[in-house]
């Protein structure tokens, strides 16, 4: 897969926190969700719905925010569709990762880092990175191209990580019987 990503943004973000340490949290997962069909629509409103009774601290999507070729610009019109309307209702910020249909089209990763810029419900400091929220840990990988150095910062910053719970996620496996 080709991109355009420029080389800076390549170098994974510097750790932050979403939550204190002291927190506790609860988290909402999307995956393979960027259609803006009536399934997801279904799903967002069930989300929303849990919302009200069980507020979510936040929320990470496991890729392929767009199922179809992948964003175009951050000023893409799909955003409204397959994104906003759906999700930035819920009041909270979501720590994406990438999926296989993001890379759909050479500009697709960057429009995706720079629509994370302007909307605050949706955040991808780069393709991988690491965030502390409560006793946990996470890693966010970019399956799709995964390559040698990403796999050394996981192993670098798990060993240095030390957070009670590690939740390492991206859209592909990252070992299975077959890799």
């Amino acid at each position: 897969v080709g991109s355009r990503l420029p080389l800076f943004w390549w170098q994974p973000a510097p750790r932050f926190e979403a939550a204190p340490a002291s927190a506790r949290i609860r988290v909402a997962v999307v995956s393979d969700s960027g259609t803006g069909n009536t399934s997801q629509q279904t799903v967002a409103a069930a989300i929303r719905q849990y919302q009200r009774e069980h507020p979510f601290t936040f929320g990470i999507t496991l890729g392929d925010n767009y199922q179809d070729d992948g964003p175009y610009g951050p000023l893409d019109a799909r955003w409204r569709t397959y994104w906003s309307s759906l999700y930035a209702p819920l009041g909270m910020r979501f720590y994406a990762a990438l999926g296989n249909h993001d890379w759909g089209n050479p500009d697709g990763p960057a429009a995706s880092m720079a629509f994370a810029q302007r909307d605050p419900a949706f955040s991808l400091p780069s393709p991988y990175y690491t965030f502390t929220a409560g006793a946990v840990q996470f890693f966010v990988l970019n399956t799709p191209l995964l390559s040698e150095a990403q796999l050394q910062w996981l192993r670098r910053e798990l060993a240095a990580s030390t957070s009670r719970w590690r939740v390492v996620y991206g859209h592909h496996h990252v070992y299975s019987a077959v890799r």
